[in-house]
């Protein structure tokens, strides 16, 4: 267990790192209820997520969000994409990692973006994490979308989806979307809790809610 002379140094490195040494509005206010926002040419979303315990730390609009240059630039490697919002949840000392990636629709294509979108992120936070002096014990991450479209993505190019001769027959779908889980790799296959929230249309366009409860 932290002591609670840990806890309190980290508190004092967290708000000084926080506040002096990262650039200006980088977080959003440590709070328990954020209101994140998705503007792209498809439309407008809007996630309300309510965090049952905590001063949380969010970063809204995280893929444009200044970033270490030290990953390399090779596009099928998608290290230069991130997902678009990271909240650190307070748990007592510790935090949970949650990546929020926000979609209209969800396809095989789009969600492999989004496992690579997921890495990076995974990657670039735990280095936020280090810089503040915080300990990240657990990640999830989160696909928001209105409408699936993997059986149209197979009906439109079947052969995209053939599996190589002598390899194992791996639908992404039945085996990290509909479980609830996502794999990235990392030298070694990293599995990360996954959860889908179908988001709502309004005259505004979508909306949707996500509540992480305490632990």
């Amino acid at each position: 267990m932290r002591s609670r002379m840990g806890i309190d140094n980290m508190n004092t490195r967290l708000g000084y790192v926080k506040d002096f040494l990262f650039k200006e509005n980088i977080f959003l206010g440590e709070n328990n209820t954020f209101e994140l926002h998705e503007d792209d040419e498809s439309g407008k979303s809007v996630l309300t997520v309510i965090i049952e315990n905590g001063d949380n730390l969010c970063i809204e609009n995280f893929e444009k969000c200044p970033k270490s240059n030290i990953f390399r630039e090779e596009k099928q490697l998608g290290l230069k994409k991130c997902c678009d919002h990271i909240i650190f949840q307070n748990c007592n000392g510790n935090y949970i990692l949650h990546l929020i990636e926000m979609k209209s629709s969800v396809g095989y294509r789009t969600f492999e973006n989004v496992k690579l979108k997921v890495r990076s992120s995974y990657l670039n936070a735990h280095m936020i994490a280090c810089a503040l002096g915080i300990n990240i014990v657990s990640t999830v991450a989160y696909t928001t979308y209105s409408q699936l479209k993997f059986d149209s993505d197979a009906n439109t190019n079947p052969r995209a989806f053939v599996v190589p001769l002598g390899e194992r027959a791996y639908d992404v779908k039945k085996e990290e979307w509909d479980r609830d889980q996502i794999y990235i790799n990392l030298g070694e296959r990293v599995t990360i809790p996954h959860h889908p929230i179908e988001m709502m249309s309004n005259a505004d366009g979508l909306v949707g809610r996500l509540t992480i409860p305490s632990t």
